[in-house]
């Protein structure tokens, strides 16, 4: 109650006590103060029969409130809110983000929070079933509470799951709890993404590492040449641990790169995992050959040409024909005519006609022959089948010099033959320049362009010791500005072609 209005009703009543003649006025008027001390708060005491006596409990009901607090008149006889708003400062107030008001009486018209990771959509709630979780959250529907997402799970919120929704097929949070989105699932080791969230398994001889996010640029890696996997989704270059036949490890067994090599000369390498300690090659028994690099199986291990195989001892071992062509009579596993094919030459060499020998013209005899004195021979570390290849002349003017060359260029011989093996190794000898070079018994003359190019006047005299055909034709030559047809159309105005660049 109002402690002045109090204070007036104490006043009136003693007065009517003292003054018996004051009579009823005045206890009207006492009556009046004790209705407006009474009435509950916000109620619209102006307004007639807005605040009424309560026989019941000897109170007073308020019957209409006051408009502009925005309070209504409640069940119990208070002014509340409605629902959606709470009393705040005497005046109902729109309930907030993350709360609910159920409004009703005075005492109802509170603001209630929703609790922990929980909101609401929009302000004005009105009951606990307007709150939602926030996003990486899921409801907990016997506690009215919320509870984080579990990992492989998420929610974007604002809802009232019980459960978070799980990540796509093959999309993971990697343990990560609490995730709010699709793309916190991240695409798994061993799978690769492809349109709208789904993906495919990397396929076998294929690897993926790491767990990232969702994108149709991620690709899974090819194992390295020679090596494949033992099975599709696969997740690491390590488990690139089948050698394919034919190919072994290098570093002598399998190192964190997983690099192979084709098998090499005389040995095989079946595939598949090799041991831990193991480069997953075998030698060929019995001091047998191959044909060439890459033998998957003891099968491609052969009797090297001129050579038989032995069958004395425990083991049989291979042995020099006297002739090349000892009879299968007599030396069984002999090297026979028509293995011809197996016959090889080794870099640096070249394949000449051997006169010396008889042979019918269908089936000559050929000799091996090794490629020096400004000649090289073939490329290939062994070449095989018997056919004519001759070493190939120097360029006029080079020659090869083994005491000074280098390696890496191909310049120098091979080491177990002697003989050069790359036109590389034909170079200009000390003293050459681009208008003077030596070519054997050949006066001296100008490097040679080759047209349209012309010679570089300005350049006569450069160095080109040491430079190979190539380097020196561009070291020395140019593209002319004009030609001889544009000289005559000038009227001789170019001068000499050859000093059109000079």
């Amino acid at each position: 109650m109002n402690i002045k209005l109090h204070v007036l009703v104490v006043l009136l009543a003693v007065w009517t006590r003292c003054c018996p003649a004051t009579g009823l006025g005045l206890q009207r008027a006492e009556r009046e103060l004790q209705q407006l001390a009474m009435c509950p708060e916000g109620c619209d005491t102006e307004s007639p029969g807005s605040c009424v006596h309560d026989g019941t409990t000897g109170g007073f009901l308020c019957m209409a409130c006051k408009v502009s607090t925005g309070r209504i008149a409640a069940a119990d006889g208070t002014c509340g809110c409605r629902p959606g708003y709470y009393l705040a400062q005497g005046s109902c107030a729109l309930c907030l983000l993350g709360s609910f008001c159920p409004g009703g009486s005075a005492a109802q018209s509170t603001a209630q929070a929703c609790g922990d990771n929980l909101t609401t959509i929009n302000k004005g709630s009105t009951s606990s079933f307007d709150c939602v979780t926030e996003p990486g959250f899921r409801l907990v529907s016997s506690t009215g509470t919320a509870a984080g997402c579990l990992p492989d799970t998420y929610n974007p919120g604002k809802n009232r799951l019980t459960e978070c929704i799980p990540c796509p097929a093959s999309f993971s949070t990697n343990t990560g709890e609490k995730k709010k989105s699709v793309y916190d699932c991240l695409l798994m080791p061993g799978w690769r993404a492809i349109r709208n969230f789904n993906a495919v398994r990397c396929a076998k001889g294929q690897y993926r590492e790491g767990f990232v996010r969702f994108s149709t640029d991620v690709a899974c890696s090819l194992c390295p040449s020679g090596t494949d996997t033992e099975r599709s989704v696969s997740t690491s270059l390590a488990d690139c641990r089948v050698l394919l036949p034919g190919w072994r490890w290098t570093g002598g067994q399998q190192q964190a790169n997983s690099q192979a090599e084709q098998c090499p000369w005389h040995r095989f390498c079946p595939g598949g995992v090799a041991a831990a300690v193991s480069d997953g090659s075998r030698a060929c028994p019995s001091g047998l050959w191959t044909k060439q690099k890459g033998a998957a199986s003891e099968r491609d291990c052969l009797v090297p040409p001129g050579h038989f195989l032995s069958k004395t001892g425990p083991t049989p071992q291979i042995e020099p024909c006297s002739t090349g062509e000892q009879s299968p009579t007599t030396k069984p596993g002999g090297y026979q005519p028509l293995w011809l094919d197996a016959a090889n030459i080794r870099q640096g060499q070249g394949l000449v006609f051997d006169s010396s020998i008889s042979r019918p013209a269908s089936r000559p005899a050929f000799r091996a022959v090794f490629c020096s004195g400004n000649h090289y021979g073939t490329a290939a570390e062994r070449r095989y089948n018997l056919t004519l290849r001759i070493c190939k002349s120097c360029p006029p003017g080079t020659g090869t010099n083994a005491t000074d060359c280098d390696e890496s260029r191909s310049q120098c011989p091979n080491t177990a033959t002697g003989g050069f093996f790359s036109i590389a190794a034909c170079r200009y000898p000390s003293g050459a320049t681009c208008g003077s070079i030596q070519g054997g018994s050949m006066p001296a003359r100008n490097v040679t362009c080759t047209r349209p190019l012309v010679l570089h006047a300005g350049k006569a005299s450069q160095n080109i010791t040491g430079m190979t055909q190539v380097e020196a034709t561009n070291e020395c030559c140019c593209q002319p500005t004009c030609n001889s047809t544009a000289n005559i159309a000038l009227g001789g105005q170019c001068g000499d072609v050859s000093d059109a660049c000079g």
